[in-house]
């Protein structure tokens, strides 16, 4: 998954120690890498995830 897009986001600081606990805890993730997996989870389940477009395939060459 390409990160493309920034989000600033303020939280209280309790919030962000335990965010960065579970981040070191789940295979040593980053911050950001841990509130990606979290919000992608949250939207997923409750049905708000937007999926990727998938790339086209090329179509097959013609044979002569």
């Amino acid at each position: 998954m390409e990160r493309d897009a920034m989000l600033n986001v303020r939280v209280p600081a309790d919030l962000k120690q335990s965010l960065r606990k579970a981040a070191e805890d789940d295979h040593g993730r980053s911050m950001s890498g841990m509130v990606t997996r979290i919000l992608g989870e949250w939207l997923d389940a409750h049905g708000y995830k937007i999926r990727p477009a998938r790339v086209p395939l090329r179509a097959p060459k013609k044979k002569r």
